[in-house]
């Protein structure tokens, strides 16, 4: 399952402005149809890089504890974790009973508790907006230039694609592989 973003990043790591240089717009009327782009763009590259670009406040929920639970990459804290008791109550563990390992794994430092659901709450973000990689920025701005350019799943007009490898390839310095 995958990690559930409850608090957004604050900044992007491209500008409106950025944007509508890229696309030779001007800034305007369609300024929110370039934002929704840019953050389309954004959580699309963290889909293909397995990993949270910039800062931002996420849950996962798991069904009980584990020894090792897979947060995302790039975890910067926890906030806080939460479970439901064996009485159905909702219970804090305390801060000195786990550790985050790894930079992805919430880690327990004793025998669990029996709980029936386990909520963690979490920060990460492998950047912040100024440092994101130019590689990864262009990427997001050829993603823009996707949405701005064609409005729609189906265009009888365009006949061509940038070649995606190429353009795929602008993340694979970023990219986070499972084993």
């Amino acid at each position: 399952m995958a990690a559930n973003v409850v608090v957004p990043p604050d900044a992007e790591a491209i500008s409106l402005a950025d944007a509508c240089e890229h696309l030779r717009a001007d800034m305007g009327p369609e300024d929110s149809l370039i934002q929704r782009a840019i953050r389309s763009a954004r959580r699309r590259a963290e889909h293909e890089l397995g990993r949270p670009l910039l800062p931002q406040t996420c849950e996962k929920r798991f069904e009980k504890f584990d020894r090792r639970m897979y947060l995302w990459c790039d975890v910067t804290g926890v906030e806080s974790v939460k479970y439901v008791d064996d009485g159905g109550v909702e219970q804090l563990l305390e801060p000195m009973s786990y550790f985050v390992a790894g930079s992805s794994f919430l880690k327990l430092v004793a025998q669990a508790p029996a709980a029936r659901e386990v909520v963690v709450r979490f920060k990460c973000g492998a950047f912040t907006a100024d440092s994101v990689p130019e590689s990864v920025v262009e990427w997001m701005l050829l993603q823009v230039g996707a949405i701005y350019d064609n409005r729609s799943a189906v265009d009888s007009v365009q006949t061509y694609e940038i070649p995606g490898r190429f353009v795929d390839g602008l993340l694979d310095g970023v990219r986070i592989y499972s084993i």
